[in-house]
């Protein structure tokens, strides 16, 4: 017992960065998820300011199969307005309800596997963009805080306006400068990674 304790004291304690890695592989190759993303945006331009909310809550199952399902539903307030947005997939067809106008039409697996990817993924920072990240315990989780460089964030930026495009048409990520970015991300006792915040500040 006291070799087997000692022996557990001496393992190689896992990098930050490395749990990090690990986490975003896990939940990238699951087959079925039920997640929520919340982004609360700020503009402003002189003296006036704009506060934008998009909210959106995902369900998919049968993920990068033939058989996968996926339904959305979100919101987008802006200006005293809320759009109401609802989607689904299934069998061969995408199904969407925006401001009571219905629309159906067929999608292949790429296409819908490629706007699905958009809203699952564009939270997942790679971690060479990292100048920091740091890891501490809490109870059964882990809890990692980074700082990203900001010179490193076009491509995220880029997957982050395309998901919103249909929300907030106009945007272009070409024409925003990232200043700063932080956030942390709380992993389970399992290794997966179950929710992410970020805070960034763009010109």
């Amino acid at each position: 017992a006291l070799l087997a304790m000692s022996m557990a004291g001496c393992a190689k304690k896992k990098d930050p960065k490395e749990l990090y890695t690990e986490a975003i592989k896990k939940n990238q190759e699951l087959s079925s998820m039920d997640m929520s993303s919340v982004v609360k945006m700020t503009m402003s331009q002189g003296e006036e300011t704009i506060d934008v909310d998009v909210d959106m809550d995902i369900q998919m199952a049968d993920v990068n199969t033939d058989k996968m399902k996926y339904v959305a539903k979100g919101s987008t307030s802006l200006m005293g307005q809320s759009i109401e947005t609802s989607m689904f997939y299934t069998d061969g067809y995408y199904y969407m309800d925006m401001m009571g106008q219905k629309i159906k039409y067929a999608m292949d697996m790429d296409q819908i596997m490629k706007q699905v990817k958009q809203y699952t993924e564009n939270g997942a920072l790679e971690a060479e963009y990292m100048k920091d990240i740091q890891a501490k315990k809490e109870g059964d989780n882990t809890i990692l805080t980074f700082s990203v460089d900001p010179a490193k964030m076009d491509t995220y930026l880029k997957d982050v306006m395309e998901s919103m495009g249909q929300a907030m048409p106009g945007m272009d990520a070409t024409q925003i400068t990232i200043k700063s970015a932080d956030g942390d991300l709380t992993v389970n006792k399992q290794g997966y990674y179950t929710a992410m915040n970020m805070v960034m500040d763009m010109e």
